[in-house]
């Protein structure tokens, strides 16, 4: 009994091991949502120039048209 008992348990160092994995799971997990967030935040940042430039060539496109001539 005693000794399953020790078998199961991790010793110190192995138990060290294990949580030193699960950390760099978890930071990396963290800087790769980071790094998700920064990639949509300069999507949205790109799209919103592009439509931007959209509005604004509609707008002279249009003051063109409206200029008397």
């Amino acid at each position: 009994m005693a000794l399953c008992k020790r078998m199961r348990t991790p010793n110190n160092d192995e138990r060290a091991h294990l949580y030193q994995k699960l950390q760099n799971k978890f930071a990396d997990g963290r800087m790769k949502s980071e790094r998700l967030v920064v990639a949509r935040i300069q999507r949205q940042a790109c799209c919103d120039r592009q439509r931007l430039e959209k509005k604004v060539e509609a707008f002279t496109q249009r003051c063109r048209r409206n200029l008397p001539r």
